[in-house]
Parts: structure tokens; sequence; C-alpha cells
């Protein structure tokens, strides 16, 4: 499988977003091109606060706008991200029963307030396999799983 790259400006907004979040789930969409993450859009999570440590839900409109504004700037969407609050970046069995074809799901790992490992999947072929992914630090880096 070809490896994902995702800019040091997308992964930042993640891990951002991650710690703020905390101990709660925070979740967004990532735009780009073919398989280059380019932006992270942080969307709010709307499930109940009870539930917010290991739900997330993003409002379908919010969604359709981020997705249209996209489009006017070239890009698409390529998958939707969230993080695991004190538990590993593997998909819960929530996380694998909404995966949709086509859309890569990133997972974020935080402990303790802090960013830890940041793991892809796709519903196909093998949705339990993590995707390799780049992230553009300064020089290139192998990809990794």
């Amino acid at each position: 499988m070809n490896c994902f790259t995702c800019s040091n400006e997308a992964y930042e907004e993640m891990t951002k977003e991650a710690r703020r979040a905390y101990p709660k789930e925070c979740c967004g969409i990532l735009f780009g091109r073919e398989r280059e993450i380019r932006y992270a859009f942080p969307v709010q999570n709307v499930v109940s606060a009870q539930n917010s440590r290991r739900h997330f839900e993003m409002d379908p409109l919010i969604v359709y706008q981020a997705e249209c504004e996209a489009e006017k700037r070239g890009m698409e969407m390529l998958g939707i991200y969230h993080s695991h609050p004190d538990s590993p970046p593997i998909p819960s069995s929530e996380d694998l029963a909404y995966m949709i074809p086509g859309i890569s799901y990133w997972i974020l790992s935080v402990e303790q307030g802090i960013e830890k490992e940041l793991r892809g999947y796709a519903k196909e072929p093998d949705p339990k396999k993590p995707v390799p992914i780049r992230i553009e630090k300064g020089a290139a880096a192998s990809c990794r799983f």
C-alpha cells in the first residue's frame, strides 16, 4: 500500500486539538489531494459530555460545508481523525463499524494530555492493519506504521 504523507501543519493542528480536548475525544476532517494530507480541519465533538471520553460525532452540516470549501480550494476529503484519550491508537469496535470505503481514519493516542502516536486505517483491504504514513518535518522521513 502506498504511503500517506501528512504535512507538518496538519499534524500540528491535530495534536493541538487533541491536547485542547483532553480528556475528551477530539475529531476533525483531513483534506488534501491523492494521498497527501495538507490540512486538518477540527470539528466540534457533538457527543454528550458523559460520552465524549470514548465517542465522537460530527455535525453533518459542518462536514458538508467544510467539504464544499475544500473543493473550492482544489482539495478533497481524505480522511477523518479523532483522538483516543489514555488509549492506544487502535480502532474500537465502533470505529470499525462506521468506517466508509475510500476514507482513511486517523487515531491519535493522547496520554495524560500529551500526544503519543498517530496511526491511520482504511476499511479496505484490512481495517485493523495500520496504513503507512510519513509526517513532513523538515527533511522527508521514511514511511512508518
